[in-house]
């Protein structure tokens, strides 16, 4: 599994800042609607409330975003950051935003209102800054999808064997980091000026493809061996969403401004639809045999042979030293299963010629996806709502 790299924060007095925003004389909050000149403005008006009668909340939120600052300062410190609580922070921090914002605190770019909240790029060293609160929110996002990926990858790599329960935790950790990106997606093309890479559509178009093709296939793992009509469909599916994040891989923007990721994510994902692809046909093949269509058995066993010797192809070039490290478990797993059906096909070829002697059709149709991997229709509760109340004795 791939690992999505952390955004920094870098340290901002926030609780003085909205204090004086607050105390001020500034009574609205103004932005142009898309940047564009012709656009009517958007007006927001202050809450109606002066600093003093909000310092505990405003300590919170100071703390949250401190706690963050100490806790992820590198794009690959995820191991320190899970140490330090930074997940259930950054869920914490990004619900209390919310809060925030529904109070009419800066949600809109307003260069006037003193805030300058700074994150470091994930993939650069390049940082950059706005002056609103769902700039924090949309990194708090992207850091939850990171934090999610890694604990998605301890699992997949866990030395121990892994049971039913951590598949389907696994899964929930892929659904739900798909779901802080979609979200993400939104708040990106809504208006907001984000400039950094990682905010970019292709790239959050991958990274929620990405984590649905790997739920579906750990959905695949955890299904009943021998229900080859789901199965087949599983893998169908998530050869088409890896093939959907392969495309965003490509796109120029991904090519030139992170040409190594890029390369990486792109042979991780054709490599992975490949085998997902050849999967699906073996499974179909398994089901023409039981209903003695041994032709149909044979074009689909065919095609299995054929997209895994593709596949070897493609991965052979993979070691331990080499960039594509991350393809030495496929490189294994082919050639395990290569042997497995050279051996059905050649049997199987046999069968048809001396017994039953079936056309072996030129074409077959496509495989009919089963897609059970879902966006969540909500973040979690811990993201919307915050452990700790807020404004309660307004």
């Amino acid at each position: 599994m791939l690992v999505l790299p952390l955004k920094a924060p870098v340290y901002f007095d926030l609780k003085t800042v909205l204090a004086d925003w607050l105390d001020g004389d500034q009574e609205v909050s103004y932005q142009t609607r898309g940047n564009y000149e012709d656009d009517p403005p958007m007006i927001l008006p202050k809450p109606p409330f002066k600093s003093y009668q909000c310092q505990g909340e405003l300590t919170r939120l100071y703390a949250l975003r401190k706690a963050l600052s100490d806790a992820i300062t590198k794009p690959d410190s995820h191991k320190a950051a899970l140490q330090e609580n930074a997940l259930q922070d950054l869920c914490e921090y990004h619900a209390a935003l919310l809060e925030f914002e529904r109070r009419g605190f800066p949600s809109l770019d307003d260069e006037n209102n003193g805030i300058e909240l700074t994150w470091k790029s994930a993939f650069a060293p390049q940082q950059e800054m706005h002056h609103t609160l769902v700039w924090d929110r949309a990194c708090c996002l992207w850091n939850v999808a990171a934090l999610h990926s890694k604990l998605i990858q301890e699992i997949l790599i866990s030395t121990s064997e892994t049971t039913r329960d951590d598949f389907k935790q696994a899964v929930g950790y892929c659904q739900t980091a798909a779901s802080c990106i979609a979200i993400l997606k939104e708040l990106v093309t809504s208006g907001d000026d984000f400039a950094t890479v990682e905010m970019s559509k292709p790239m959050l178009t991958f990274w929620q493809n990405l984590f649905l093709a790997q739920a579906q296939s750990l959905i695949y793992k955890m299904a009943d061996q021998s229900k080859h009509s789901i199965l087949s469909g599983l893998s169908q599916s998530a050869h088409l969403l890896l093939n959907d994040a392969l495309q965003s891989a490509q796109d120029p923007r991904l090519q030139s401004e992170v040409p190594r990721f890029a390369k990486e994510w792109g042979a991780f994902c054709k490599a992975q639809s490949m085998m997902s692809s050849a999967k699906a046909e073996y499974h179909d093949a398994v089901l023409q045999r039981s209903g003695s269509h041994w032709g149909t058995e044979l074009a689909r066993l065919k095609l299995c042979l054929q997209k895994l010797e593709q596949c070897n192809e493609f991965v052979q070039p993979a070691d331990s030293d080499s960039e594509s490290s991350s393809l030495l478990e496929l490189k294994r797993e082919v050639q395990v299963y290569m042997p497995f059906i050279q051996n059905r096909y050649h049997t199987a070829f046999d069968d048809n010629n001396r017994i039953y002697q079936n056309e072996i059709p030129k074409k077959v149709a496509d495989i009919e996806p089963k897609q059970l991997a879902r966006l969540s229709v909500a973040l979690p509760a811990n993201m919307q709502t915050p452990r700790v109340p807020l404004f309660t004795k307004l």
